[in-house]
């Protein structure tokens, strides 16, 4: 469990959390939430000065974890304050680093559209053609027609891309996120 940092975009009660620090609100309750943490690695030795201790690491994890978080974390485990000096981060779902290209490097002869909804990596909701209308006017839809309660992509029977939908803790609903 990770409690996210306070100026992050997760919303609460109707505004993201960040609004409330820009804002010199009452700072909002950040609630923990499930990440997973596949691997974490040391990659170099750690370096001392008088001040402070780095340390390098590399690590593959779920959707939803805060990097920085995890380098409080770590921190408070060992009695240490940290914070993340440094993030490179090296692949997004199906999208790594060693595919990528300086733009000095781009040419209009490689460019190549792709589409992203390929490379979403959401669960996929087949509806029957009596939500088309309600997709259409960015109505709810009941959440049985979902397999969890994770961003959806929803398209038609034919396999078509329709809208992208999020679970709504306050409403127990899936609501409209993206149409497309």
């Amino acid at each position: 469990m990770q409690i996210p940092p306070v100026a992050s975009a997760i919303k609460i009660n109707g505004k993201r959390a960040y609004e409330y620090v820009h804002k010199n609100l009452a700072r909002p309750q950040m609630e923990p939430r499930p990440i997973s943490i596949f691997s974490l690695i040391l990659e170099d030795s750690m370096t001392k000065t008088n001040q402070f201790v780095e340390v390098s690491v590399s690590v593959s994890c779920s959707k939803g974890t805060y990097i920085r978080s995890l380098a409080r974390d770590i921190g408070a485990k060992m009695h240490l304050p940290a914070t993340l000096s440094n993030l490179r981060r090296i692949q997004v779902g199906n999208f790594v680093i060693e595919d990528a290209k300086r733009i000095d490097e781009v040419s209009t002869e490689m460019i190549e559209f792709i589409n992203p909804l390929k490379h979403l990596d959401f669960p996929v909701v087949y509806v029957i053609d009596e939500y088309l209308p309600k997709i259409k006017n960015g109505a709810f839809l009941p959440t049985d027609i979902f397999e969890s309660q994770e961003d959806s992509l929803v398209c038609d029977k034919e396999g078509n891309p329709l809208a992208i939908y999020t679970f709504d803790v306050e409403k127990n609903i899936m609501r409209l996120s993206v149409l497309l």
